[in-house]
């Protein structure tokens, strides 16, 4: 929690209620920073981005461990989503006209969403793979890659 005494940092943009509960939970600072290090716009992408491609490897991997190989299906979650994360990180600049980073104070929803949220749910269509197999020739997959 950010001091209420000293130089002001900037605040969101409703500006905190005075309630420690929501300004802890909807964040009181707009960008808290240490020296040159911002904890939103860090957090913003690369824990949890990368954490969710971590997350989709170990599954691919448990599936060829189960399978003897990873399927098809498999192979195309993981695929499409790295070239997601690719995207993301290599335009992060991007971010930076986000809502979440203009608008919004950096507090524990953000902050749990950033690390937790993204990588557990983001890779739940891996994680359905893993436990429901579903066959995929390759004429669909290839309809698949079209569309994708």
């Amino acid at each position: 929690m950010a001091p209420t005494q000293g130089p002001r940092a900037p605040l969101e943009f409703g500006g905190p209620l005075g309630n420690p509960i929501y300004d802890f939970f909807l964040g009181r600072e707009l960008n808290p920073r240490i020296c040159f290090f911002d904890f939103k716009y860090f957090c913003e992408l690369r824990p949890g981005l990368i954490g969710w491609v971590l997350i989709n490897l170990a599954l691919l991997m448990k599936e060829a461990e189960l399978r003897g190989s990873p399927s098809l299906a498999m192979w195309l979650v993981n695929g499409f989503q790295l070239l997601y994360v690719g995207d993301a990180l290599w335009h992060e600049e991007a971010v930076l006209t986000t809502m979440d980073i203009t608008h919004d104070g950096f507090g524990f929803m953000l902050a749990f969403g950033d690390m937790a949220w993204v990588p557990f749910t983001y890779s739940l269509q891996a994680q359905f793979l893993l436990h429901h197999p579903q066959p995929l020739g390759l004429p669909m997959a290839s309809v698949i890659c079209l569309i994708n």
